[in-house]
């Protein structure tokens, strides 16, 4: 039996994740004097393309692909898996959907398979300078809730590593999604967002520690205008997530509204940025932290609500 208040978290963050990609959906692409000049950050609809208040963007879409899979109760690490969420990404893709990124369109369509080692070959095959995408990232929040078992972090980092590689075969992008599984794991079962330090120091290889601590350095400093314009390189985006966290005061629902909106002012890829940056927040405060008024609009492919999001995350948890 998992305890409320875990449980509570684990809805949290992938609500969360959620909440963020669909508030900043409307602000994509915008700089920070165009985010300023619309005001109070709210639930808008449309933005790059037509679209109704609180519908989430590929990012959620992605990870929905990820957590149906983890519902049914696969195991993410196995070749099953794998080529189930390789399956859901390929149906997701074929519907046409409004957004997707380039790097995963191009790996998606290359390949036009369902098997999770063909995409695999094909993601290792796309130019080096194409596959260090924010991508994988955005979808990673659900990796961690199969996993919350005593002594499973390893698994979930693994997990979020290889789901990574299927898209991105990057060492940036599969250390990103390693350290956010586990910062992401460790809010969920102890409350606070110290998974990400701890990832460094109990995780990281030397030279992995050193390219990661400077960047963090520089997260938790009064600005990242330096690092927003190119927030769709995985690297930055993780930094601009982890400035809305760390470079914002509170606790629970006012911290989560003032980190999300923190995390939009950036500008650029707001949607992404807030999508990574909630599924920390809601994992470290819990479902019951997320303004109402966010939450009960939320809704997206594959024709899902919030309630589903929910179903999904208890399966899980209750397996």
């Amino acid at each position: 039996m998992v305890a409320k208040d875990v449980r509570d978290r684990a809805l949290g963050a992938v609500i969360g994740a959620a909440v963020g990609d669909a508030l900043g959906a409307h602000y994509e692409f915008c700089d920070p004097a165009d985010i300023a000049k619309k005001g109070d950050i709210e639930m808008l609809p449309d933005g790059p393309y037509p679209r109704p208040a609180g519908q989430w963007t590929d990012d959620t879409a992605m990870s929905n692909c990820i957590l149906e899979v983890a519902a049914k109760g696969l195991d993410l690490n196995s070749k099953e898996g794998l080529d189930a969420i390789t399956r859901a990404f390929q149906e997701w893709r074929n519907s046409n959907p409004r957004a997707i990124g380039r790097q995963i369109n191009a790996v998606l369509g290359t390949s036009g398979t369902d098997d999770s080692d063909e995409l695999l070959r094909d993601s290792k095959k796309l130019p080096g300078n194409r596959k260090g995408g924010n991508g994988s990232l955005m979808r990673t929040t659900p990796v961690a809730l199969p996993f919350l078992g005593e002594g499973e972090a390893v698994l979930a980092m693994k997990a979020a590593g290889k789901i990574s590689d299927l898209t991105h075969y990057d060492q940036r992008a599969r250390e990103a999604c390693q350290m956010w599984t586990n910062a992401i794991r460790h809010a969920i079962l102890l409350g606070t967002v110290q998974g990400l330090p701890s990832y460094l120091q109990n995780f990281a290889e030397v030279e992995e520690q050193r390219f990661w601590v400077e960047k963090f350095q520089a997260a938790e400093s009064a600005t990242v205008a330096d690092y927003a314009p190119t927030n769709g390189w995985v690297v930055n985006a993780l930094v601009c997530a982890w400035h809305a966290i760390s470079t914002t005061s509170g606790k629970g629902e006012q911290h989560f509204r003032d980190a999300m909106v923190k995390a939009i002012r950036i500008g650029y890829d707001t949607d992404t940025v807030a999508c990574i940056a909630g599924g920390l927040l809601g994992a470290c405060w819990g479902a019951d932290a997320i303004p109402e008024e966010w939450k009960v609009v939320l809704q997206g492919y594959p024709g899902w609500t919030v309630v589903d999001l929910v179903e999904r995350v208890d399966a899980i948890l209750e397996a």
